[in-house]
């Protein structure tokens, strides 16, 4: 759910939006060869299961290069908003975001 929180953080169109763009935030991650869905329990939820995804540290790289890409066909504008997100992203998240199933 961080992911969606996120999202809905940086998009405040996904606050309202028909609940199907989380099922493909959830497809994206799983098919995308950049990530990897960690498992974990969580005892606390009734013992539901919860995951985080990460990038995978050998696929790291290529996410910086793709990263670049976008950053040198995007408007000054939005690599300013991107890169203002990353900061404050990075203060308070790590490279893992969860994702509840359910």
């Amino acid at each position: 759910s961080e992911i969606y929180n996120n999202i809905c953080d940086r998009f405040p169109y996904y606050l309202n939006a028909p609940h199907g763009w989380k099922n493909s935030i959830r497809h994206a991650l799983c098919f995308s060869k950049n990530f990897q869905k960690i498992e974990m329990r969580n005892m606390e939820s009734n013992g539901r299961t919860s995951c985080l995804w990460s990038i995978l540290p050998e696929r790291q790289s290529k996410v910086n290069r793709d990263l670049a890409k976008w950053r040198a066909k995007a408007s000054a504008e939005e690599v300013e908003a991107f890169e203002t997100d990353m900061v404050d992203q990075n203060s308070s998240f790590s490279r893992d975001f969860s994702l509840n199933d359910h």
